[in-house]
């Protein structure tokens, strides 16, 4: 416990029994940027209160209408919102911002070494191979980045081109940069009839070039990424719908696959909540783990959240079956005890979440890596060799689907307004209806 949170709850509690039994009238407690407890407090009887006891706490009483208005219009007891730093879009009930219409599906773990990486690879490998689909990676995960080695028939070597960080600080200056300067794409050994074109973190080439202030294509990454505020919820979500558009208009791709950040972090609270409309959660079954599966669940209390999917990985084959099945009944568990709000889209959120085991795969696990077999992985995909995987996307199919279905409802209903509104029209607007549903 933090003595300030518990301080702060105890004053709280203590307030409000007061006010139960009318020995005050109202009250309000606000945390400071700087960690002091301010309190508010409303009495018909000019009643004092004493909070001497408690260190840090400030007591004002509000006497008159002007400053009635000014603290007591939200019904709010209590606001530590505004004394928050970081991951602030984690802690309350604002998502969910995108604007696109092509299904965006964010990959995230609380720890590393679980399959994150691989995953995302295997999935855009899988639709493009064996369903034709054009898929776009984003490696997100930009303290760490995973993708300068994948998709390559010589895992040894590096493949450095500019990605996201350099997009992001070349669109501030100039509007009409080309978008094909910060991705590339995968030779068709990877992706069959379909395409995949993958955004890198960035150039992290450093390779040192002679006269050069700064040395490496990697310290140009490193200068950026220092300047990148991916603590603006609103400023990121403005830069990715950016992106996200441009991607629309000129690669017209069926699925964008955000690689994330791993941890409680920034990027997943500003980005990957708001721009997600499906999230896919990796967790061991470890005790290190749990905080972070509860956390992933605690998501559900949310409004307006992306679709959940967890996925229990790297379990060992030995033990598949007894570890999962232990990871899913703590996991219910927990879901019993959530408390959602009284509606019934709250209520059903308990039962809108998969949970898939993901067993030890050699293959999988050698992707990127010296030893990798580029044959094999391209075999573990044509052949459905993983029934985990199998399993885990078709689920997540299943959901795009649903997705595309769902702007496909949404477009009909403009279609049908048309038809009110011009019988004239009716024929050329059923023929519009009946493309878009095939």
């Amino acid at each position: 416990m933090i003595n300030l949170f518990s301080t702060i709850e105890e004053v709280y509690l203590y307030l409000q029994k007061l006010k139960n039994e009318n020995q005050i009238t109202d009250y309000r407690i606000i945390l400071s940027a700087v960690n002091d407890i301010i309190v508010y407090i409303k009495s018909n009887a000019k009643r004092t209160v004493d909070l001497s006891d408690f260190s840090n706490v400030y007591v004002s009483y509000v006497e008159n209408d002007e400053d009635d208005a000014l603290w007591f219009s939200d019904s709010e007891k209590l606001d530590i919102s505004s004394s928050r730093i970081r991951l602030d879009n984690l802690l309350n009930n604002n998502l969910n911002v995108k604007q696109i219409h092509t299904p965006v599906i964010s990959f995230y773990s609380y720890k590393g070494g679980v399959g994150r990486s691989t995953t995302v690879a295997s999935y855009a490998a899988n639709l493009s191979i064996k369903n034709g689909k054009k898929v776009v990676i984003l490696d997100c995960d930009f303290e760490a980045p995973g993708f300068t080695n994948f998709f390559l028939e010589n895992p040894t070597e590096q493949n450095y081109h500019n990605g996201l960080i350099e997009f992001f600080f070349d669109i501030e200056n100039n509007q009409e940069i080309p978008l094909e300067k910060y991705y590339w794409e995968t030779s068709k050994t990877f992706s069959g009839d379909g395409s995949i074109y993958v955004f890198q973190a960035g150039n992290l080439d450093s390779i040192d070039v002679i006269g050069s202030i700064f040395k490496t294509n990697c310290d140009h990454y490193l200068n950026a990424l220092a300047r990148f505020d991916l603590m603006n919820k609103e400023l990121m979500c403005e830069k990715f719908t950016q992106l996200f558009k441009m991607i629309e208009e000129k690669i017209k791709p069926d699925v964008i696959l955000i690689d994330s950040r791993t941890g409680f972090n920034d990027f997943f609270s500003s980005v990957v909540l708001n721009v997600s409309d499906i999230i896919v959660g990796f967790f061991g079954g470890d005790a290190q783990s749990v905080a972070g599966w509860r956390f992933f669940l605690d998501l559900l209390q949310k409004k307006n959240l992306p679709r959940l999917i967890i996925a229990n990985s790297i379990i060992p084959q030995y033990a598949k079956t007894s570890l999962f099945n232990k990871f899913k009944e703590q996991v219910i568990n927990y879901l019993e005890d959530l408390q959602f709000e009284e509606s019934d889209d709250s209520k059903m959120s308990q039962h809108m979440i998969d949970i898939f085991p993901i067993g030890y795969n050699e293959v999988l696990r050698n992707i990127g890596m010296p030893i990798e077999s580029y044959e094999e992985f391209i075999n573990l995909i044509n052949n459905n060799e993983s029934i985990d995987y199998k399993n885990l996307f078709e689920k997540i199919s299943e959901y795009v689907d649903d997705i595309k279905y769902h702007e496909c409802c949404l477009e009909n209903s403009v279609i049908e307004e048309v038809l009110v509104q011009d019988t004239s029209s009716m024929t050329d607007a059923y023929k519009l209806k009946h493309n878009i549903l095939s």
